[in-house]
């Protein structure tokens, strides 16, 4: 038998052609790598490129200098050299390179106009971006765009305009993906517009179904923070506008008709029912300046359901306070179906003997609960006997008791009579 030493060429050969597709596959992966690295560079860079771009536009002026003069038309894509800043001075222009170094821009369009009412409308500024220098795979160009706001003249050339950060710029999600109405105005006082892109408030929503709900939810406790820093008296006011009509013709509201509801409600365990109820009710004719307004108290009930809330209380326009009224009360303090307890300090007092009425009167921060009286002859000093009581009632104002006697046989002697009450306080 013979020692084989080293390798053979057929080995030699199957080695080597194995190092070889080892190399040649770690330099794809090597390749692949980089040139993935590269692409998500490309489009970072890029995405921070139009946020800087957004920022500069946000300035009126800025976005105003930029676009001035344009023509605004539906089908129309108008080329733009360069982006000014307030000043004027053109800060990104065509050909230069960015986002360290990059990139250039290829191109600066305004394209895809939109008019919305009277002279405004919307339109997109696009920009085209193109890498600079090896391509190492991946697309060579990409294209970032804005949202503008567009203010028009009578030539439809754009006088005026304010970059918009909307939906479609990916700064939220969408779902569907069609959905392109959440819109961003960052200016000195930064506005956010939900169904509408010229927001008058940090926060415009406008919606166009029925109902038009705002909600917030938590798995824990959950507060809504109104804080104000300010030199006044006035704190943070919450204003509730109701009109009739729609939001761009409103008509006056009417007798009868709901300004605000306050509606708690609690879950049973199987659905979600109302427990109380807060309501602002115009309760009169409606004219100028004048709009008489209820505010009604209601609360469910603990042999019904609570859906079923039932008026407990009501403050009307005219002041009148009802409980247990259903309706207008009819009265400063008008009770119904029941009594009023509380607790009081009371005592007794008493007046003077008089031949006349005599009056038992309280203290000025009391009122009298009740009262009588009785009678006594001058002449014999009895008791009664010889009187009546004619008069016993309460003063007008509840300040005391007043009382007054006849005699039985009408006789010429007199009939004295002393009132006494029972005044209390709370």
């Amino acid at each position: 038998m013979k020692d084989s030493q080293g390798f053979g060429l057929v080995g030699a050969l199957m080695a080597t052609t194995l190092m070889s597709i080892v190399a040649v596959g770690l330099a794809s992966t090597f390749k692949n790598s980089f040139s993935l690295q590269s692409n998500l560079k490309f489009r970072s860079q890029s995405d921070a490129f139009l946020e800087e771009v957004r920022a500069v536009l946000s300035s009126e002026a800025a976005c105003t200098n930029t676009l001035q003069g344009l023509p605004l038309n539906p089908s129309t894509t108008r080329n733009v050299d360069d982006v000014k800043t307030a000043a004027g001075v053109p800060i990104y222009t065509k050909t230069a390179t960015y986002g360290d170094n990059s990139f250039e821009i290829k191109r600066i369009q305004l394209k895809d106009y939109v008019h919305d009412v009277g002279n405004t409308g919307r339109a997109t500024l696009a920009f085209t971006l193109q890498k600079t220098g090896e391509q190492n795979g991946g697309p060579s160009e990409i294209q970032r765009t804005l949202s503008v706001r567009t203010e028009r003249n009578g030539a439809n050339n754009l006088v005026g305009c304010l970059s918009l950060a909307k939906m479609a710029d990916g700064l939220w999600s969408r779902v569907p993906s069609s959905i392109s109405d959440i819109y961003f105005a960052p200016s000195a006082d930064t506005k956010v517009g939900i169904g509408t892109d010229a927001p008058t408030a940090a926060l415009d929503i406008v919606g166009d179904t029925n109902p038009t709900e705002l909600k917030v939810s938590g798995s824990g406790d959950v507060f809504l923070n109104l804080g104000s820093s300010r030199n006044g008296v006035a704190g943070p006011i919450i204003t509730s506008d109701r009109t009739r009509g729609n939001l761009s013709t409103a008509t006056p509201v009417q007798q009868g008709d709901h300004l605000l509801s306050l509606n708690p409600r609690g879950f049973t365990g199987s659905s979600r029912q109302a427990a109380s109820k807060l309501d602002f009710i115009v309760d009169g004719p409606v004219s100028g300046g004048d709009v008489p307004s209820s505010i009604v108290f209601s609360t469910g009930t603990r042999s019904q359901p609570a859906s079923n809330v039932e008026e407990r209380m009501r403050i009307s326009s005219s002041g009148n306070v009802g409980i247990g009224t259903v309706g207008e009360p009819q009265a400063k303090l008008d009770v119904k179906g029941g009594t009023i307890r509380g607790r009081f300090e009371c005592r007794r007092i008493q007046g003077n003997w008089s031949l006349g009425p005599s009056e038992a009167l309280c203290a000025a921060d009391e009122w009298v609960m009740s009262g009588g009286g009785e009678c006594q002859s001058i002449a014999t000093g009895s008791a009664t006997g010889s009187g009546f009581l004619h008069e016993s009632r309460p003063l007008p104002d509840l300040s005391g008791w007043v009382t007054d006697c006849f005699r039985h046989d009408w006789g010429a002697e007199g009939i004295a009579t002393r009132a006494y009450g029972v005044c209390c306080k709370q």
